[in-house]
């Protein structure tokens, strides 16, 4: 299982295509977000978990990846994955994201994409998605 600190977001959303990258690097990206959210969020409890959690991620995240997440490119654990990893919060915790986190978790799962389902050779090199912290082997116990 990832863990949200395991992915180097900012790293990643630097190796999305152009069109994606400006559109999610953008300061109106956080106002769409949050107005997907809102379209959602019918209970009005500011925060999204579940069936309306997912249709959310969807909405806000770019037509080709929403493309290649329902034509299953990514495999089905892409949700589970997704939502566990960011929220940290295991099997048997609740599964949600706030109103203000919504754009994050959205970022944070086009991250994920690259890191785990990308078959570019750029995000393949696995120094560049990870943590310098993670590249140190002066703290392992066993030579690499």
């Amino acid at each position: 299982m990832y863990q949200r600190e395991d992915v180097n977001v900012g790293k990643l959303l630097k190796r999305l295509p152009k069109a994606v990258r400006d559109k999610v690097l953008a300061d109106s990206f956080l106002d769409d977000c949050w107005a997907i959210f809102k379209k959602f969020d019918t209970f009005g409890k500011e925060k999204l978990e579940g069936q309306m959690l997912w249709k959310a991620l969807l909405a806000a995240l770019p037509e080709s990846y929403r493309k290649a997440i329902l034509s299953n490119q990514y495999g089905w654990s892409l949700q589970q994955d997704s939502v566990y990893a960011f929220t940290g919060c295991g099997r048997d915790g609740e599964a949600a994201v706030t109103f203000i986190m919504f754009p994050e978790y959205v970022k944070f799962t086009l991250a994920l994409i690259m890191y785990k389902y990308s078959a570019n050779a750029k995000v393949l090199d696995c120094k560049m998605a990870l943590k310098p912290q993670e590249v140190d082997h002066s703290k392992r116990k066993t030579k690499v």
